[in-house]
């Protein structure tokens, strides 16, 4: 990650409150295989048909093509383009969607606004009538958008990858990735957007490592050891490793 921070600067390319992680960490924090998001941003060819990537992700070194990173607006558009996949909707209508959407809201990462939770049925509807009209794609997809068409299935997919997220001006600025009443945060303007305890900005990285899970479960006095270690509350340590956990590699 230095040399990632480096590279970007001699590049002029500012890092500072946008959230640096690597493909592998943006799958993990995302719960997708990081080939998907490599796809993703990437592009890739099927059947002889070259399909462009669905974003440019924002920290693209433009000197090494190979270094791409996530930038924390970027894992937020990931994680809501995984919940409509992880639902059926196939990603080409995935695409249709964020074309509109930029159009709509005028910003290039459309996904991660207060407005998509409200708007967005109605980017998708819209979608729908005119694969209906142009009949272009076969019934499959018809179907596959037709969970867009109820509010309540709309709102099932959108809510809770955006739920736990704080915006400002519409655009995401932080997420609570076990809710917003736990300790654990993703802020950008934070320790470069790695998961912290939110009091104490300590990694929760680093108290995970302090509880030396090599071959046992913590035990309520492992928890306590490492609460005193970095000054926090056991019931930090006990939500970091919940975290560790549930995004597990």
């Amino acid at each position: 990650m230095a040399l990632l921070g480096l590279i970007l600067n001699a590049e002029h390319i500012p890092i500072i409150g946008r959230g640096i992680y690597t493909i592998a960490e943006a799958a993990r924090l995302a719960r997708v295989p990081a080939a998907r998001i490599n796809r993703w941003i990437g592009g890739y060819e099927r059947d002889g048909v070259e399909y462009p990537p669905l974003w440019e992700p924002e920290l693209r070194s433009s000197r090494h093509a190979d270094l791409v990173f996530v930038s924390f607006a970027d894992l937020m558009e990931a994680r809501v383009i995984a919940a409509f996949y992880n639902h059926g909707v196939q990603i080409q209508t995935v695409r249709k969607a964020i074309e509109q959407a930029k159009d709509e809201f005028g910003i290039e990462r459309p996904f991660a606004t207060r407005k998509f939770q409200t708007d967005g049925k109605k980017i998708f509807i819209d979608i729908k009538n005119e694969i209906q009209r142009s009949n272009s794609l076969g019934s499959k997809d018809k179907i596959y958008l037709d969970i867009i068409s109820s509010q309540l299935q709309f709102s099932s997919i959108v809510k809770p990858a955006l739920k736990d997220v704080d915006f400002e001006n519409n655009l995401a600025t932080r997420w609570w990735p076990l809710g917003k009443n736990k300790t654990v945060v993703v802020d950008p303007s934070r320790s470069l957007g790695k998961p912290i305890n939110s009091p104490t900005g300590v990694p929760i990285e680093a108290l995970v490592g302090a509880l030396d899970l090599t071959d046992k479960k913590p035990t309520e006095s492992d928890f306590a050891n490492v609460a005193l270690l970095f000054d926090v509350s056991k019931r930090d340590v006990k939500e970091a490793f919940v975290f560790s956990e549930k995004f597990a590699a």
